[in-house]
C-alpha cells in the first residue's frame, strides 16, 4: 500500500468536506470526511495538522465532495472527539497557560 495514500487521502475516500477552526487559529481550514463519519457543523473533531493532533470545531457545514474545487489536498477529520478527547485538551491548555 502506498504510504502517501495513507497520509493524503484522494477526494475518493470523502463524501463532503468542512471548514474547521483550532484554537490555536483565528481562520477555518478545510478537512475532508471519510464515508464511514456523520460530521455535522458544531461538532467537536480531531484533526491532524502541523502542530500535531488537535481538537477542532466544525464552524463551516460539510459540503458534498463534488463541490470541492481546489487543487490543494485535504486532510481527513479522523473522528468525533470524545469526552476523554475533551478533558485532555482543557488539560492542555490549561499546562500551557503555566509554562
Amino acid at each position: 500500500m502506498d504510504q502517501n495514500a495513507i497520509v493524503n487521502p484522494s477526494l475518493d475516500d470523502y463524501k463532503a468536506f468542512a471548514g474547521v477552526k483550532m484554537a490555536s487559529s483565528t481562520r477555518s481550514y478545510f478537512f475532508g470526511i471519510k464515508k464511514e463519519h456523520d460530521i455535522k457543523l458544531g461538532d467537536k473533531v480531531i484533526i491532524e495538522t502541523v502542530r500535531g493532533i488537535e481538537v477542532g470545531v466544525v464552524t463551516i457545514a460539510p459540503m458534498d465532495i463534488e463541490t470541492y474545487k481546489s487543487d490543494l489536498g485535504l486532510k481527513p477529520i479522523l473522528r468525533l472527539a470524545t469526552p476523554v478527547d475533551l478533558s485532555t485538551d482543557e488539560i492542555n491548555k490549561k499546562d500551557a497557560l503555566m509554562a
